[in-house]
């Protein structure tokens, strides 16, 4: 030892002994506190229950904490105490999975995970675990051992299994119900025997079954049988049933109850005959769900095991419901299939008929185009007041006589389920001005105060079919003014409803007409009804006017009604429900910009129009119209004249007969956008007398990018070219 000396030169042992003692004591110390740390790890190590282990790639010796004899359900630690043994308690279906992993470790000195079964006896509950480590190497970087973890992850597999089971349940639900929903009547009893499948694998059960009850509720048959390999079909014996030998299961299914049976000998003594049935196939679980339809019970589904008791779930019982719901709804539309062979004669002459009209409307538009068109240019000329008179008279009589084919194409339409409402953004003053304005000279020729009261606190840019609206109001309001001699007509408009989902509004038109008996109220809205025979030839009319306004309110999801007296006026309201427009900023600023657009217009004489039409007439009034309002327009016969003319001339927009000779305005279109580039942003304005559901869509799926039905008035095509013409 070396001395230690004082100033003097003294040795002092003493101190060196006292360094080293404290010395002792600072390890000491470290060596508790390593200790203590060790016991804190041991600790949580113990709550989290994981345990840790060390795997000797030479000697194959694996060391174990104590938790792992809880993890592993082993007594002696000693017992797994080499790499052998342990895989020896990995469940036999992740050896191989666990293997690969350890071997994926070692080869590219990757970090080891692992989730596995432990091997258990007997049914107990599947326990997994997740083992991760890594590998550590010896002071020549070879390795040398594996350490790592050991923990029980058992709730999460179940957590993570029950949510794959809800997907797969949600998807075989999604499955069975799209394909029952598409699937052809001719193909039904093959989707049955799918479906059984499916739902029989998915519970793992031995055989599926659909047993209908016959009429009279004595026998039951089954045609549908699903069977799991190796299982052999009962389907012959089963064909016709006696229900009386199977009394406490019929009642259950006639109740309608579920008759679940995890195993057939837990049946009642009043089961007696089933239970010796069942025993005798060889059944030992079952369940049977009823199908019912319209409160009868048409059958039911049942499913068997053979191999095993089983513990109906609540999801099981769940989804037979819905599949015997959705089969149920299957066999009754097969059902209705088979009567609907019945009307089919009808429902051919009803398509005979809305071809029939279709072709009446193409053939009467075509000729009142020239009748209206002509009407309007000698209008628009020089004329001695009689004769103004008479073309006047000349035009307001085809006008009405179009309105009477609008009237018995929308019923025709509505009778047949073709009439459809289209969703557009709208101004609600806009559309009830445009419906009234029109009517304002019939009641002032009649002296009649036409009262207007739109109430403005609420949105009045709103999403709905503007079109139909307009429709509703002109027909009630059109009425009150035919029907009234002197006095006033009031059309009101207000807010009847409005919250988060959007508004109601309510249209009411009042008049001092001449009222309607009571008697008769009741009998408005039916079709080619009037107040009464005297009425009719009085005021003239087709009685389809209120029907017709009553099937577009129901369409629009509305309500229509009245109240009157004879003698004493009537007051007609209908409401229907809105959405307000997100678009109204939008709509008011383009409301302040058209003036500014208009004024830069373009001189219609500095266009360039071409007319395809294959009516002389109707290319005659076409030709004065256009003429008259200042353009200079070619007029061609056919599609290929009008390709020739493109070829040959640089025009502003086409206005494009659909119904043509040789080639129609629809393929003529297709042509102009195919064949030159300079043509597809060319506009091409359909021009057609046909009025029938999908005629628009028809126009513009050809490329076309407007459409103006026959007969059209002068602002109508005034409208549409200023739409689709440039500006400067």
């Amino acid at each position: 030892m070396k001395d230690f000396r004082d100033s003097g030169g003294v040795a002092r042992r003493d101190t060196a002994l006292e360094l080293l003692s404290r010395r002792l004591e600072v390890i000491e110390t470290a060596q508790q506190e390593l200790r203590r740390k060790e016991e804190h790890l041991q600790l949580a190590l113990q709550a989290a229950g994981v345990g840790t282990w060390e795997w000797d790639l030479q000697s194959n010796e694996v060391l174990w904490s104590p938790e792992v004899t809880e993890l592993l359900e082993v007594t002696d630690l000693s017992a797994i105490s080499d790499w052998d043994s342990w895989v020896e308690h990995v469940d036999p279906r992740d050896r191989v999975r666990v293997r690969d992993a350890v071997q994926a470790t070692l080869d590219r000195d990757l970090p080891f995970y692992a989730e596995y079964r432990v091997a258990r006896e007997g049914h107990r509950p599947v326990r997994w675990l997740a083992a991760q480590g890594k590998v550590l190497h010896d002071d020549s970087g070879r390795p040398s051992k594996m350490a790592g973890t050991l923990m029980n992850v058992s709730e999460r597999k179940r957590t993570e299994q029950d949510l794959k089971y809800r997907l797969e349940f949600e998807e075989l639900i999604t499955s069975i119900s799209s394909r029952f929903v598409i699937l052809p009547s001719a193909e039904l009893d093959e989707g049955i025997v799918w479906a059984l499948g499916a739902l029989g694998e998915f519970f793992d059960v031995d055989r599926g079954q659909l047993f209908l009850i016959s009429q009279d509720r004595e026998h039951e048959r089954t045609r549908h049988q699903w069977c799991a390999p190796g299982i052999p079909s009962h389907a012959d014996r089963l064909r016709d049933v006696r229900r009386e030998d199977f009394p406490w299961f019929c009642q259950h299914i006639d109740r309608p109850e579920i008759v679940s049976v995890a195993s057939v000998l837990d049946l009642p003594a009043a089961a007696a005959a089933e239970r010796d049935s069942y025993h005798a196939e060889g059944i030992q679980a079952l369940i049977a769900v009823p199908m019912v339809l319209r409160d009868t019970v048409l059958g039911y589904l049942s499913f068997v095991s053979v191999r095993r008791e089983v513990q109906w779930s609540d999801d099981v019982v769940s989804l037979l419901k819905i599949v015997g719901e959705i089969i149920a709804n299957a066999l009754d539309r097969k059902n209705a299939e088979r009567l609907a062979k019945a009307k089919e004669a009808a429902e051919s002459a009803s398509e005979a008929k809305s071809l029939f009209l279709a072709n009446m409307s193409h053939e009467i538009r075509t000729p009142m185009n020239a009748v209206i068109g002509m009407a309007d240019l000698l209008l628009d000329a020089e004329l001695p007041e009689q004769q103004r008179k008479h073309a006047a008279i000349l035009k307001s009589s085809a006008e009405g006589l179009l309105q009477l084919i609008d009237d018995v194409l929308d019923f025709s339409k509505i009778e047949a389920g073709k009439l459809s409402l289209n969703a557009v953004d709208f101004a609600l003053q806009e559309v009830v001005r445009e419906a009234i304005e029109p009517l304002i000279p019939r009641a002032t020729a009649k002296s009649i105060d036409v009262r207007l009261d739109v109430n403005v606190g609420f949105p009045t840019h709103l999403r709905g079919d503007p079109v139909r609206v307009r429709q509703v109001l002109i027909n009630l309001v059109g009425n009150a003014i035919k029907f009234t001699e002197e006095g006033f007509v009031e059309i009101r408009v207000d807010l009847e409803h409005f919250d988060a989902q959007g508004v109601r509004i309510r249209f009411s038109v009042h008049d001092s007409g001449i009222g309607i008996p009571v008697d008769v109220q009741q009998q408005l809205f039916n079709p080619f009804t009037q107040a009464d025979s005297s009425t009719s030839r009085r005021f003239g009319g087709t009685g389809l006017g209120l029907v017709i306004s009553q099937k577009l309110v129901d369409l629009m999801g509305g309500k229509i009604g009245m109240t009157s007296a004879e003698g004493s006026g009537s007051l007609f309201w209908f409401t229907i429900p809105f959405i307000p427009s997100l678009s109204s900023l939008g709509a008011q600023e383009k409301a302040a910009a058209a003036p500014a657009q208009e004024a830069e217009r373009r001189d219609p004489a500095s266009f360039r129009l071409l007319l395809a039409e294959d009516n002389e007439v109707n290319r005659l009034v076409a030709l004065s119209q256009l003429e008259a309002l200042g353009y200079p327009v070619d007029a061609v016969e056919n599609g290929f004249e009008a390709l020739a003319a493109l070829e040959s001339q640089s025009y502003d927009l086409v206005l494009m007969d659909c119904q043509m000779p040789e080639l129609d305005g629809y393929e003529a279109t297709r042509r102009i956008r195919a064949q030159q580039a300079s043509w597809r942003d060319l506009p091409v304005i359909a021009v057609t007398a046909h009025a029938m559901k999908g005629d628009r869509e028809k126009c513009l799926a050809a490329g076309m990018n407007d459409y103006v039905s026959k007969p059209f008035r002068r602002e109508e095509l005034v409208a549409v070219l200023e739409e689709w013409l440039p500006v400067e």
